[in-house]
This record gives C-alpha cells, sequence and structure tokens, in this order.
C-alpha cells in the first residue's frame, strides 16, 4: 500500500475499534524484563505474563518499533537467537559485534547505553528516517562516562560505535548531567542503564526536561521491577544499588498517540467507540511551564493521554462507554471552540491537533512549545505548514508557536506527500474527512511504525479508500 486514495464527499464515520498497545511502555517493559528480570530464554516465557492492551493479538501484530525491541531483546538475552558475532559478557547480556535499532529512536535510546556496558565495540545500525536523525547529545553523554563514541559515518548521525574506556573497560555510573531540551529518551536510556548496572550513590541530573511524562513512565517501570530511584530535588535522579524482582503480571497501557487520531476523527465527523481506552479515575497533571491543570487517567503516564482533556475544552463529548468494558465513546462536536493549548510534553499530538484546529470554523487556535518538533522523523513543524498550505488551510508559525485559522471544509484533489513520517500519514487521513474531492497519500506504508491496523480501523469506521 504505498499510496492510497481516501474519496471525497465529507466523510460520515461511526462504528468500534480496538486501540493497540502502547508502543512506548511495551518497549520499556521488554528492554526492563532482559535487564531486571528473566533473561535468557526465559523472555518469552516472561512476554507471556504482559496483560496488552485490546487491540493485541499476537507479536506479529505488533507496531514495527515493537518488534524492533522484540527482536533485539532477545538477541541480547537468548544465546540460541544470537548471530556468529555473539559471546557471553559478564554483564549476563550475550554481546554482539553490532546491533540494528531499526527506526526505532526509543529503541536506539534505550540500547545504547547498555551496549556500552559490554566492555567491546559494538555498532549500532539504524534504519530508513531515523538515519538522518541527530544524535549529538550521546556525545557529551559519553564524554562525561569515558565511554568511547565514535560516528561510523556523517559527523552527529547514527550509525556509530561505543566502547567502554574505564577500568574495568565498561560504563561505569557516576554522577552526570543530561541535557533535557532534546528530548526525554536519553534520559530514560540512561535510568535503565543506571538500575541494570545496580547503581547506587549515584545521580543523574536532567537540565531543562522536556516529556517529563515519558520520564514518569520509565520510573514506573522500573518500580514495577522493584527499583526505586528518588527525586531529591526536580529533575534530579538517584540510585540506592536494589536488587529488582521479576513481577507475575504487567499491565499495557493502550496506545494514546495512536488514539488521539481517532478522537480527532470522531469530533470532525462522526460517533466512535474506542475499546482498550479507559478514562478510570483522573488525576491532576500540571503543564511545567504554564502550571495549566490537565487530566489524564491515573493508569496511564503517556502524555498524550492529554487530547482527552484538550478535546472537551474544545467542545467535544469524551464518555465511558455505556457497554464495553474499558472503552470509551467520542462523538462530534457539535460547536467547537478555539484552543490555546502547550504541547511541550506531548509533541506527538501536534499533527491530529493541527487537524483539529484547521476545521474549527472561522476561529484561530494556538498550539505552543513547537519547536522541538524539528526533530522528529522529519522536521514535522515545516512539514505540517506545508502540508496544511497546500491545502489551502492558513497557518503560521510565530516564535515558539504555531497559529491555525479554521474552515468549514477544504477543496482536496490534490496529492500529498507524508515524507516517511507515520504522524503526517495520521494527519492527511484527518484532514481528508473534511475534503469535497480525493486526496491520495503517497508513502502510507511508515504508518505501521507505531499503528499497523490504522487503516483497517478507518475502514471499519466507514472511510472510502482504495490503492493508488
Amino acid at each position: 500500500m504505498p499510496s492510497i486514495r481516501i474519496k471525497g464527499g465529507l466523510s460520515r464515520l461511526a462504528g468500534v475499534i480496538s486501540i493497540p498497545p502502547s508502543k512506548s511502555h511495551l518497549i520499556r517493559i521488554l528492554f526492563a524484563s532482559l535487564l531486571l528480570g528473566n533473561r535468557g530464554p526465559r523472555i518469552r516465557e516472561e512476554f507471556s505474563n504482559i496483560l496488552v492492551a485490546e487491540g493485541f493479538e499476537d507479536m506479529t501484530s505488533c507496531s514495527e518499533d515493537v518488534r524492533a525491541a522484540w527482536d533485539l531483546v532477545n538477541q541480547l538475552g537468548d544465546p540460541s537467537s544470537s548471530g556468529s558475532g555473539s559471546m557471553n559478557t559478564s554483564s549476563g547480556l550475550i554481546y554482539q559485534t553490532e546491533i540494528d535499532c531499526a527506526e526505532s529512536g526509543l529503541v536506539l535510546r534505550l540500547a545504547t547505553p547498555l551496549m556500552a556496558t559490554l566492555g567491546r565495540p559494538v555498532n549500532i545500525l539504524v534504519r530508513g528516517t531515523l538515519a538522518s536523525r541527530s544524535q549529538n547529545p550521546f556525545e557529551d553523554i559519553f564524554n562525561q562516562l569515558d565511554v568511547d563514541f565514535t560516528y561510523l559515518g556523517k559527523a552527529g548521525y547514527p550509525p556509530f560505535r561505543v566502547c567502554g574506556l574505564a577500568s574495568p573497560p565498561h560504563l561505569v555510573p557516576k554522577n552526570i548531567d543530561v541535557e533535557g531540551r532534546t528530548g526525554s529518551q536519553y534520559l530514560s536510556g540512561l535510568l535503565m542503564c543506571y538500575a541494570f548496572l545496580r547503581a547506587s550513590g549515584v545521580f543523574i541530573r536532567a537540565r531543562d526536561l522536556r516529556s517529563r511524562p515519558y520520564v514518569d513512565l520509565t520510573l514506573d517501570v522500573l518500580r514495577d521491577f522493584g527499583v526505586r530511584v528518588t527525586e531529591p530535588e526536580r529533575d534530579v535522579f538517584g540510585f540506592h544499588g536494589d536488587n529488582p524482582v521479576s513481577p507475575s503480571v504487567l499491565q499495557v497501557q493502550a496506545d494514546w498517540s495512536g488514539a488521539a487520531c481517532f478522537l480527532v476523527a470522531a469530533a470532525l465527523c462522526g460517533e466512535i467507540s474506542l475499546r482498550g481506552i479507559d478514562l478510570g479515575d483522573l488525576v491532576d497533571v500540571r503543564d511545567a511551564e504554564s502550571q495549566d491543570k490537565v487530566h489524564v487517567p491515573r493508569w496511564s503516564r503517556e502524555p498524550d493521554g492529554k487530547i482527552v482533556e484538550f478535546l472537551r475544552e474544545a467542545g467535544t463529548d469524551i464518555l465511558p462507554h455505556p457497554i464495553y468494558p474499558r472503552s470509551i465513546l467520542v462523538k462530534k462536536a457539535m460547536a467547537p471552540r478555539a484552543f490555546d493549548i502547550s504541547i511541550r510534553d506531548c509533541p506527538d499530538l501536534f499533527p491530529c491537533l493541527a487537524a483539529w484546529g484547521s476545521f474549527i470554523s472561522g476561529e484561530t487556535s494556538k498550539i505552543r512549545d513547537v519547536e522541538g518538533l524539528r526533530h522528529k522523523e522529519t522536521d514535522r513543524l515545516k512539514t505540517v505548514l506545508d502540508t496544511l498550505g497546500r491545502l489551502g488551510i492558513k497557518c503560521w508559525t510565530e516564535g515558539n508557536c504555531f497559529y491555525v485559522e479554521g474552515k468549514d471544509y477544504i477543496e482536496g484533489g490534490i496529492s500529498l506527500r507524508t515524507y516517511s513520517d507515520h504522524r503526517l500519514v495520521m494527519l492527511g487521513a484527518l484532514v481528508s474527512l473534511r475534503a469535497r474531492r480525493d486526496i491520495i497519500l503517497e508513502g502510507v506504508d511508515c504508518v505501521r511504525k507505531s499503528f499497523p491496523s490504522f487503516f483497517s480501523c478507518f475502514k471499519d469506521l466507514g472511510l472510502r479508500f482504495c490503492d493508488e
């Protein structure tokens, strides 16, 4: 399905779909199972004790990022799956001369510090758009940890090689500072690594940390495995040499990032039931800068759960489902209102929110803290501006803010690039719902990175499309 044609005519959606498991949560659990729980072939048995979300059938139904994590975890922990370049190490991991992180930034940032614990050089490979995304923060991190870090191609970009230089010749935990403006995944990788090494009496300090709730998700997973990380000061994390334990059962959250697209689709043109999403008890979470209060389900640390409150405040009905357990019902917004929100901690919501603001007719919506979008699979700020502009939607940036002026519908009748970015596929699908004429989306296969059943779900809801 390299390209599809979505039929114009202002769609009306209705039906029931299941949301897949959160790749952010599941990937963290897979790494923790390897590092802190059962190692070796038992990782396969351990996975049977993980309760996953409604949309999960087996590993083949998971996103490409989750499958990349699954393959790597088994490669590092299961001698029977190791290649010719493998050998046992004192850490318990299976040494590989090279590893493949595929196109997953999270897998790359969780795995790279671990490779520096093995005491031998490891080449770290990637694929697709990840090869064009700068990994400069690793330079500063490994310089502080006495780890040799060498680019194998263009400076600043993968692939690269890591190898410990200390005595013994592997990464040794120490007090370090981590730059947090470029995202939280580098910090999450170090938190996992320090826990694996049973670090004690050392601290990691994060400066100007963005996407803090994803760090909280990492801390929750570590806590599930018996590792206590304290925080004597805000964004300063301390370790105490805890011996981990293997939990008997873990509940994997549903994917709020993927669910957000369908919440917006319902708000635009339908009534959709989403299974596997449970509003549950709500807790208050404060935005790091504005101190604005938002609500996310207590069982979900994923910041993209903020989409519930964002849409509610803009006039959308989002209710616990009256029939299905752990499900919600989302109804079309009859009188949508413009919004002014920050995506500092939830940047993946940007394309969906930009689409939503595009159809709040006659009003201008504002999305703050957008500069970090330039470091995603694409320069996501630029590609969203270009995409909406080609559709005749007025949008612009001022400083660190994005503005979009809403209208009732768009004409359509054009082809849209997706820039090999799964979130741009979601944006294209959403704007097509309010198009008078057909829209062709080019290169939609990349949506499998996060949501393999994305178009199957839309088909079940009544979206009309065909291969192009």
